[in-house]
């Protein structure tokens, strides 16, 4: 995160208890039960709302208003970006009611405000409505860089095999010499993916893996675009038996037929043959997928034997999955 936290009043005592006092302690006989402290939103703000727009680095007024009748202690007002963390507290007097904020420098964008309390006549935490304001600035953006978080890059190729979404973390550099966080669509960054297909990306810089391959990303925002490349690789793993169920029973001196079923998630159709199979048996690979493995026992054969399928990718060899079968031969 980018926030210097000197532009930030936290009080450290007011983060951890309110905005992590979510149980109590209840003694029954020898046991101690965890209860959730419930919320009660009874707090509103009356001199900000949803879509007001602020300067990085101005300072606002905030005035807080109770709608039932609470004894408030450790008022506190949260700031954050949306789906992220904790950027800092304000402490607020619970009898005045206000408080003045100061916006990070380093962030534009839309941001989260919430105010939180403890009510110390009732076991309850009182808070607000989430409000949602938006950071702009003045100054000229004269150049970012992005990275994706947790993602190997080498020569500039970023190497992704997950199916979870990632964060395309651009950052900024202003004519006022500060950097900020713009990944955000709001802050005038776009996203797009030569191949849509391999990977997706939404407004916020997410980006998902779809399907092993390599595609483009480009990054723009003021004129200036950057490009980067994806390569999408064992993002489903390998190829998926049908389970047969182990061990099986054969009988001495009579044809066994197992059908055999295996299917790629990267939609290739995948090679199936035997490395470890009974003595007499066949196996034959149909190339849709599916194989059928013919054994007929004889007493020559031991009374536990295996066979062992391998499901192979035909594009990457390296990307395969085995499956073991047992058997008890009944003579």
């Amino acid at each position: 995160m980018l926030t210097n936290l000197r532009y930030l009043q936290i009080n450290l005592l007011l983060l951890v208890f309110v905005f992590f006092h979510i149980s109590q302690l209840f003694a029954a006989s020898d046991d101690i039960v965890l209860l959730p402290t419930p919320e009660v939103k009874s707090l509103i703000f009356t001199s900000i709302k949803n879509g007001d727009e602020f300067y990085a680095g101005q300072k606002i007024s905030v005035v807080i208003a109770k709608t039932k009748a609470h004894n408030l202690d450790n008022l506190g007002i949260r700031i954050r970006i949306p789906e992220s963390g904790v950027i800092g507290v304000f402490k607020v007097d619970p009898e005045q009611l206000n408080a003045e904020i100061e916006i990070p420098k380093d962030i534009l964008g839309p941001l989260e405000i919430k105010a939180m309390a403890l009510d110390t006549n009732h076991p309850v935490i009182v808070v607000s409505d989430d409000i949602i304001i938006h950071i702009k600035t003045n100054f000229q953006l004269k150049d970012f860089d992005f990275r994706i978080e947790g993602n190997k890059v080498i020569d500039e190729t970023y190497f992704i095999n997950s199916i979870d979404p990632k964060q395309i973390e651009v950052v900024g550099k202003y004519s006022d010499g500060v950097k900020r966080l713009i990944s955000d669509a709001s802050t005038g960054t776009k996203y797009e993916l030569l191949d849509p297909e391999v990977a997706s990306v939404d407004s916020k810089g997410r980006i998902r893996a779809k399907l092993d391959g390599r595609t483009l990303l480009h990054v723009s925002n003021n004129g200036i675009t950057k490009t980067t490349i994806i390569n999408v690789i064992d993002v489903f793993g390998a190829a998926q038996f049908n389970f047969l169920g182990s061990p099986q029973k054969a009988y001495a001196g009579k044809t066994l037929k197992l059908e055999v079923k295996a299917s790629n998630p990267q939609k290739t159709i995948p090679r199936l043959t035997v490395t470890l199979k009974p003595h007499g048996s066949t196996f034959v690979d149909h190339g849709d997928g599916t194989g059928i493995f013919t054994w007929t026992p004889s007493n020559d054969n031991e009374k536990y034997e295996s066979v062992q399928f391998l499901a192979t990718d035909p594009d990457k060899p390296e990307i395969k999955n085995t499956m073991t079968v047992d058997f008890y031969v009944d003579r």
